[in-house]
């Protein structure tokens, strides 16, 4: 008897386990797919996009929300279509195990944003979240004079920053309007700053991951120090961005789930902190690609300066 009941309850386990996983499936199928296409840094326009997994010249790639809360997509020009989970295996060349993953953490993400971070397994300290008190009024592409101030300010070229996704913003902070840059972190918010330098804030933490189907990872503090290692390369790779050394965890996390590489090039400051983060970077890095360098400063603070200083 004893026995008979225990099939029972193992039965009732087994189905209200399989009940919390379809839900899960169905949460993670209703995120926001704009917002997830446009934290890769891909520019989302009258409901389409580039397929950045092959050469798409034009966007033939439309989303939209069916009836039921589900985000789908389809490749006009590859007649391929699929849900959330088979867009993250596309855009970072992942099984469909680790798409789900990737997904359960920013659904996680999403519903813990207000609560705070204990004490990481490495001794960082994450600072507690809080709602953000910017606003965003609009959004702009880059126009001619901000693309200038890239140029005189950071020593970089129009072509490098115009294909990470950075955009002018119009925000709103109490009762005044500010004029800023932005580009879109994982999590669908914004690291804000100006292209001067001096100033930097966000309406929420976390990193940036731009794939484009390249054999060597860039890994940066700042979006500007990862495009400033491609004009000094003179070529396209795909980057990941901590946008904060606060993030190396997450960024830590985020690399198991990664696609292999041939080489990964970790390119955070040349300081105390970053140079921390780049030891908490290196055996999580060694798993993912054949070689792991490191990003060759020559007295320089970062490659945004290494840049300047070559001009």
């Amino acid at each position: 008897m004893d026995f008979d009941r225990r099939n029972e309850e193992i039965k009732t386990e087994i189905i209200m386990f399989t009940d919390q996983r379809k839900a899960e499936l169905n949460t993670i199928k209703r995120l926001d797919m704009t917002a997830l296409v446009e934290s890769a840094g891909i520019q989302v326009k009258n409901g389409h996009f580039k397929a950045v997994w092959r050469d798409d010249r034009r966007p033939s790639v439309s989303i939209l929300q069916a009836d039921d809360g589900v985000w789908v997509w389809k490749d006009h020009g590859a007649n391929e279509k699929g849900t959330n989970i088979d867009l993250f295996m596309k855009l970072y060349s992942l099984s469909y195990v680790q798409a789900v993953k990737a997904l359960r953490r920013q659904n996680l993400r999403k519903q813990t944003f207000s609560f705070p971070v204990v004490e990481t397994r490495s001794g960082y300290m994450a600072k507690k979240k809080k709602k953000s008190d910017w606003k965003i009024l609009d959004e702009y592409d880059l126009n001619v004079k901000t693309l200038q101030l890239f140029k005189s300010y950071r020593g970089l070229k129009s072509k490098y920053v115009k294909n990470v996704g950075i955009k002018q913003l119009l925000l709103l902070l109490g009762d005044k309007k500010f004029s800023l840059c932005g580009h879109q972190n994982m999590s669908g918010t914004w690291e804000l700053y100006n292209v001067q330098g001096g100033f930097k804030s966000s309406t929420g933490k976390d990193i940036t991951y731009i794939s484009r189907g390249k054999d060597t990872l860039v890994i940066a503090e700042s979006l500007i120090d990862s495009i400033s290692c491609e004009q000094i390369k003179e070529e396209f790779f795909d980057l990941l961005v901590l946008n904060s050394v606060e993030m190396i965890n997450r960024a830590v996390d985020f690399l198991s789930d990664l696609k292999s590489y041939s080489k990964i090039v970790i390119a955070t400051d040349n300081d105390k902190a970053g140079k921390k983060a780049a030891n908490m970077l290196l055996p999580a890095c060694k798993t993912r690609a054949e070689r792991v360098v490191s990003f060759s400063y020559n007295q320089n603070k970062d490659p945004n300066d290494y840049l300047k200083g070559k001009k």
